[in-house]
């Protein structure tokens, strides 16, 4: 996907218009964007061989959920995940218009705690999405593009110009233990 601006905020132009200001103004300014889940309204993106692929090979779908209470959001929303080597081409092409702006800073929001598998007959497992996520942000640092990660797991820490959101009281994996 290529690097998109609303026109609500007056589309590229604007855009470049207020990083230049916020540049001048010495603040800092990080555009997110997410290259993990696409919503089920992009459905030409929705295809098994584009999105991860769950242990039935049908397409998986990531709920939302109250933290609070730990139930899942009955608010429709679905999220699907691109297949990680799919990110790293979708990246290939985000960097073509990233670059053409006037920003050098990133956030990103979900790529840096984010660790998958997927089923399909191109089995990817969580630490080959660790190796190819880590390609990734090591391509977007080659550009010399700043970059804000929301909560990183550890391998992307060195990546990392700005971290937001970091835990101090647990790594963020989940185990699950059970006996039968």
């Amino acid at each position: 996907t290529s690097f998109q601006v609303s026109s609500k905020i007056g589309g590229k132009k604007g855009f470049n218009i207020l990083v230049k200001y916020l540049n001048e103004n010495m603040v800092g300014f990080y555009p997110d964007e997410d290259f993990v889940y696409l919503r089920k309204s992009d459905k030409s993106v929705l295809k098994p061989n584009n999105v991860v692929q769950d242990v039935r090979q049908k397409n998986a779908v990531f709920y939302e959920y109250d933290i609070s209470s730990g139930t899942r959001l009955n608010n429709g929303t679905l999220k699907y995940a691109l297949k990680p080597k799919n990110i790293a081409k979708s990246i290939d092409e985000f960097l073509k218009s990233f670059l053409k702006t006037e920003s050098r800073n990133l956030s990103l929001s979900t790529l840096p705690n984010t660790i998958m598998s997927d089923y399909s007959s191109e089995i990817c497992f969580g630490y080959q999405t660790q190796e190819i996520f880590s390609q990734v942000f090591q391509k977007i640092c080659d550009n010399e593009i700043s970059l804000m990660l929301d909560s990183p797991y550890i391998y992307a820490v060195e990546y990392a110009d700005c971290i937001i959101s970091a835990p101090i009281e647990s790594s963020n994996y989940d185990i699950e233990d059970k006996t039968v």
